[in-house]
């Protein structure tokens, strides 16, 4: 009798584990399955929004002001002058800034701008609704007017290989080579960019560390030219395009996983096509 109740105890407790390992797959399977819908809608929104990128051969003299033509690339809207392209997307959603391509690549988004909320749209889609891939974002104190000697556009590494994960690729020098150039246009006007640094780096208060995310503006060339320079050394391989001061550069910057606080980061200075 002893050794059934050993026996029934024993099965009692196999299967209070069977129950629970269950449980947790059940769970499991079922975050996985929420998680990759929302990507999937995230995407298939950001292509809605490419949708209303106006082209070439497209009128809409309804929104035209007096002052502006068939011809003319620029309309003016609210008192400002943009590309004519972005007219919809802009009138959807005026937060909206440029558009920011790697061509061969997933990278292909709206960015937003908004200097007295920078993170606002960290969890947030393009329609201001709560969303885990949220939106590309500029750093506030970025200025794609005047310009700025350095903007910084920031997203997130989505484990799905959506957003910003394919910087990570950037690693390689193979896909560097393959990828040297992206693309960003602005409500104010086109640019090709040309990379000159890919790194990892950790985030950290330490006065001597490198704080790439607060560099805008250079004072003089020897500051322009210390970023670049430690872009440059924190790069795992060569790039021999490297930037001059009068330079006008775009960081790409994301989450990272080497280490607490780990960030991965693309330089790159806008060319002349």
């Amino acid at each position: 009798m002893d050794k059934d109740k050993k026996k029934k105890r024993i099965n009692a407790i196999y299967n209070i584990f069977l129950v629970f390992f269950i449980m947790v797959f059940l769970g499991s399977a079922s975050y996985l399955g929420f998680y990759f819908y929302n990507i999937h809608s995230s995407e298939k929104e950001f292509q809605d929004v490419k949708d209303l990128i106006i082209q070439e051969d497209e009128g809409n003299q309804e929104t035209l002001t007096a002052s502006s033509t068939d011809s003319s690339p620029f309309v003016e809207l609210d008192g400002k002058k943009i590309q004519r392209k972005y007219l919809q997307i802009y009138q959807q959603n005026n937060d909206f800034i440029g558009w920011l391509t790697i061509p061969d690549t997933v990278v292909d988004y709206p960015v937003v701008f908004t200097p007295d909320d920078e993170e606002f749209y960290l969890r947030k889609d393009f329609h201001k609704e709560k969303s885990a891939s949220g939106t590309l974002f500029l750093g506030a104190n970025s200025d794609l007017e005047t310009p700025s000697d350095n903007i910084i556009i920031y997203g997130h590494n989505m484990h799905a290989g959506t957003m910003f994960h394919t910087l990570l690729e950037y690693q390689n020098e193979d896909f560097y080579k393959e990828h040297p150039y992206f693309e960003f246009d602005s409500l104010y006007g086109d640019g090709k960019y040309i990379i000159i640094a890919a790194f990892k780096i950790q985030i950290s208060d330490d006065e001597d560390s490198f704080k790439y995310y607060e560099f805008y503006n250079a004072e003089n060339q020897d500051e322009f030219d210390e970023y670049v320079s430690q872009c440059k050394a924190l790069t795992p391989y060569d790039i021999r395009e490297g930037a001059s001061y009068g330079d006008k550069l775009i960081t790409l910057s994301t989450c990272s996983y080497h280490v607490t606080n780990g960030r991965f980061v693309v330089v790159a200075k806008k060319v002349e096509d």
